[in-house]
């Protein structure tokens, strides 16, 4: 021990000379015994952690190449300190994270199995540039049980089947039943990404005209000077218009693009007496570019095997998915039903407790896509927040089931889906918000430039 006060203690290690073994912390004070845990044990649990470009970290001392797979075992820990080979698999039942600079990683399936993938927390997000890029085609690429192919899936180790569990129940509302036994676990899957905090969207104050490139903005911004942003029209028959942070003024009030509007757009609200309370007209303006990027690789927007067959994230019937502040773009697999942007898929009743005030999908940017950008399928409590989809396949924000409860969607906004001839009859007419019906709220939402709400 080196250092010890009233709230914190700090040791000096020695070198880990008994292999990977399951992380564990134990604090013991001469005269006063062991030192309780207070709070989540897993935020104060040590690990070594081995670096991806040391050659020891490897077995054989032989670091993968091109078309290797990778496994961390339970009770490792590895940090992605330089840029990986194209990968075929990297399944995770210990713990990865980003080291924090500028890195890229490159897969055909990644697989969260009861493991921990990190790049950022919420209380230190990630700063710098990751790209995780997904490969493969809808011909070639096979696709594994549930969680599919091209894939950044987290679950479960254990707990994929609860068909057989104690119906042991808590009825919490008149439609939905929840567990009190959630379905059995041997580790509880986590996928962790938190790029750099910013604003997602915000509303104009000051209508701009045609030819200008000032933007006056109700909230200030700190967005990133090159950045991709887009803007809502206010007038029928318009189009959304795309263009570039050129400079933040005003402390982030005023916003400068690099291309003059071709359009007017409104920053007023309307009033009128026989309406209870006034209309909001105001253009939104969104960030569309986020230092962390999800991605499907280039072939997916060519003409070939792998054309509209992106990559997919998501949760399946267990496991904790915490994405906020991320780029997805290429994402989705067209005529590959399950296959969405994100997606939490047939979580509750049984694992409520890996949603339930833990998991979220907020502050994130969805363009391009080729198959929405959001679903919640039969889960309970998912909370989708502050998110911005444009040009996604489909209907951007989607309720699958109609027996989801408590699930959020609190504003997001959807700009301009597109048209998608395989998916449902109603993907031909895309919503910004499609729901079947589930128990939930809806708040504060916008929809510009879609064919329905």
């Amino acid at each position: 021990v080196s250092m010890a006060n009233g709230s914190a203690v700090e040791c000096v290690t020695a070198e880990r000379d008994s292999g990977i073994t399951a992380p564990s912390t134990e604090v013991w004070l001469a005269g006063r015994g062991r030192a309780l845990i207070a709070g989540i044990s897993e935020d104060t649990t040590f690990l070594y952690v081995d670096k991806w470009s040391d050659v020891y970290s490897w077995l054989d001392s032989e670091p993968p190449v091109d078309g290797d797979s990778v496994i961390v075992p339970e009770g490792q820990a590895i940090m992605l300190d330089e840029d990986s080979p194209k990968l075929f698999l990297l399944l995770i039942h210990g713990y990865m994270e980003f080291d924090r600079k500028d890195v890229a990683l490159n897969a055909t399936y990644i697989w969260i199995s009861g493991g921990t993938f990190q790049v950022g927390t919420e209380d230190a997000p990630f700063l710098q540039r990751a790209t995780i890029t997904l490969h493969g085609d809808r011909w070639w690429t096979i696709e594994l049980p549930i969680i599919g192919s091209k894939m950044l899936a987290v679950t479960n180790l254990g707990g994929l089947d609860c068909h057989h569990h104690s119906s042991t129940a808590l009825r919490l509302s008149s439609t939905g039943k929840h567990d009190t036994e959630p379905c059995p676990a041997d580790l509880v899957g986590k996928l962790e990404l938190h790029g750099r905090p910013s604003i997602s969207w915000t509303r104009l104050v000051e209508t701009a005209s045609p030819g200008s490139t000032l933007l006056k903005l109700e909230e200030a911004v700190d967005w990133e000077v090159g950045a991709r942003v887009l803007i809502t029209p206010t007038e029928n028959g318009q189009a959304e218009e795309v263009s570039e942070v050129k400079s933040i003024q005003d402390g982030g009030f005023t916003l400068e693009i690099t291309s003059p509007l071709a359009h007017e757009h409104l920053g007023i609200w309307y009033i009128n007496n026989q309406i209870d309370g006034p209309t909001d007209l105001r253009a939104a303006v969104g960030l569309l570019t986020k230092n962390v990027k999800v991605q499907g690789d280039d072939d997916s927007e060519r003409a070939g095997n792998a054309y509209m067959f992106g990559a997919h994230m998501g949760a399946f019937h267990g496991g904790i998915m915490r994405v906020e502040n991320v780029e997805l773009t290429r994402t989705g697999q067209a005529a590959n039903f399950g296959r969405y942007s994100s997606h939490w898929h047939h979580m509750s009743p049984h694992r409520t407790i890996d949603v339930m005030d833990k998991a979220y999908l907020r502050n994130n940017s969805y363009h391009d896509t080729f198959q929405r950008a959001v679903v919640v399928h039969s889960t309970d409590y998912a909370i989708v927040r502050d998110n911005v989809a444009h040009r996604t396949k489909g209907h951007s924000f989607f309720t699958e089931a109609g027996d989801e409860v408590f699930a959020l969607f609190e504003h997001n906004l959807a700009v301009n889906p597109q048209p998608h001839p395989l998916l449902l009859d109603d993907d031909m007419d895309p919503s910004g918000f499609w729901l079947p019906g589930f128990t939930g709220w809806h708040r504060s939402n916008l929809a510009a430039n879609c064919v329905r709400g």
